[in-house]
């Protein structure tokens, strides 16, 4: 294509390339060499400053992390398993505990060496402003990358890092510097896990995860036998049965407690501690396969934890690539069997006090809930520090 104004004698021979931009071609117009045009063109559009598409990050971007199911949890059967975005709000709260004065139990620990020491939150040694800001943008590459862990299939998992680090390079582009480059840097940091507040982030995202395990398990786990429901049921009934006698031996009536609300609240149902009292959640029942239309019987929770071919998917407004579908959810309305993968792989891992303090304490809570409902816990479960 010859450029008006360009030396004729150069664009016949075609040593004459038209430089990228607007810019590059007003500068040969005047006189500019092709090649010198094209460099300050270049430097021009470097130097200009980039608006960022708001919208888009909030919509495309952080929107998705509400729709993509953690993948451990889809993997298992949890019905109606949580979000990213649930996740990291989590993280963002019990990453706020550093502000906390630290516990009794603690201390010893944190004054054990330097080991430990640099943990030590009282001290100075982590900033907890960028503590919260890590742990609330920590999976945010997952919105175009996906939540894979190492049971994907092979190509996810040998891809994982790759994508993660192209997905944020991406969002950096689409939300635009200083914030940008910030939420790359906290990614950046996180993943290397060198910095006090990277390791602070790592143990309250391995922590959210077993805290969420336990709960699910208190939801879902059925009974290991049915004569253990039968047993655990019978007494309960049996409790139950006690208080309504107890209750009428007082002369106790709902309408005597409605009564003494109107008159002064003084039979609020809250338990003697200020939080209203609420029984404990149903214990799921045994899951069983059922037919389904067609005949065949519904998908095991083994059958789920099968992991199909990744599939694309595209944005057709932004034209980002969303990730992929890693594998699809369960309507099961309980779990077969404890969810032991998540606490056997956790059980040492957690290098901050408070942390391992608040893993224990857990971990005691759900080896009682196991045993109640006839399971037993292994001792690779169980906490394993020196």
């Amino acid at each position: 294509m010859e450029l008006e104004g360009a030396p004729q004698d150069l664009l016949g021979a075609g040593r004459v390339r038209r430089p990228a931009g607007e810019l590059g071609y007003l500068l040969l117009r005047n006189g500019l060499s092709s090649s010198l045009a094209s460099v300050v063109a270049a430097a021009a559009a470097a130097a200009a400053p980039s608006f960022p598409d708001q919208l888009r990050f909030l919509s495309t971007i952080v929107g998705s992390l509400k729709l993509i199911k953690r993948t451990g949890w889809v993997r298992s059967g949890i019905p109606l398993p949580e979000s990213d975005a649930d996740h990291m709000h989590r993280c963002a709260l019990t990453s706020m505990l550093v502000s906390q004065p630290r516990h009794p139990d603690d201390i010893a620990l944190y004054e054990r060496g330097e080991e430990f020491r640099r943990y030590d939150h009282r001290g100075g040694m982590v900033d907890a402003g960028k503590l919260l800001r890590m742990a609330v943008t920590h999976d945010l590459c997952e919105s175009l990358a996906g939540d894979v862990t190492p049971h994907c299939h092979a190509t996810l998992v040998e891809s994982k890092e790759a994508k993660e680090n192209a997905a944020m390079e991406e969002i950096r582009r689409v939300v635009g510097d200083p914030l940008g480059g910030e939420l790359y840097g906290l990614w950046r940091e996180y993943e290397d896990q060198e910095t006090v507040e990277a390791i602070y982030c790592k143990d309250i995202d391995k922590f959210e995860m077993v805290c969420q395990a336990y709960e699910y398990e208190r939801d879902h786990l059925a009974f290991h036998s049915d004569e253990r429901e039968e047993e655990v049921r019978g007494g309960q009934e049996e409790t139950e049965g006690k208080g309504v006698d107890k209750k009428e031996e007082k002369g106790e009536t709902a309408k005597g407690t409605s009564d003494r609300n109107e008159d002064g609240g003084k039979g609020s149902n809250d338990g003697g501690d200020g939080f209203l009292a609420t029984s404990e959640p149903p214990v799921a029942k045994k899951p069983r396969t059922s037919p389904s239309d067609d005949g065949e019987t519904t998908k095991t929770q083994e059958e789920t934890k099968q992991n199909d071919a990744p599939t694309s998917q595209t944005n057709e407004d932004d034209g980002l690539h969303l990730p992929p579908k890693i594998c699809s959810e369960t309507t099961d309305a309980a779990l077969s069997e404890p969810l032991r993968t998540f606490f056997v792989s956790t059980s040492s891992v957690m290098k901050t006090p408070l942390f391992r303090r608040l893993d224990g304490e857990l971990r005691t809570k759900r080896e009682d809930l196991l045993r109640g409902r006839g399971w037993t816990v292994t001792e690779e479960e169980r906490q394993r520090y020196d």
